[in-house]
């Protein structure tokens, strides 16, 4: 049972899929929700064409972007050795 139950928390989180856009509705006019809908129905079926070569980055968000992106290896590679420690325990366990 403990072994079925570290095995579950284990792999929840890289079951999760991310989404690389978001839409976001920014009022309640008719206009603004026509835009949110067509905006979900292009990500539904695919073809939402952003292209993301025309998005300025400033220099600050830039290295924003860096550092989170460092953060985020630095996580991952914390989880794959807890992941290894909670195998190990669940070794020991049985």
């Amino acid at each position: 049972m403990i072994r079925i139950l570290l095995i579950v928390i284990i792999l929840i989180p890289f079951n999760q899929s991310a989404i690389a856009h978001k839409c976001i509705l920014t009022g309640n006019s008719v206009a603004e929700i026509t835009v949110y809908n067509a905006c979900k129905n292009d990500l539904a079926f695919g073809n939402a064409s952003h292209d993301s070569a025309a998005l300025t980055i400033s220099p600050e968000t830039s290295d924003y972007i860096e550092n989170l992106e460092a953060e985020n290896e630095s996580l991952k590679a914390k989880l794959l050795l807890l992941r290894g420690r909670l195998i190990d325990l669940a070794r020991i366990l049985d």
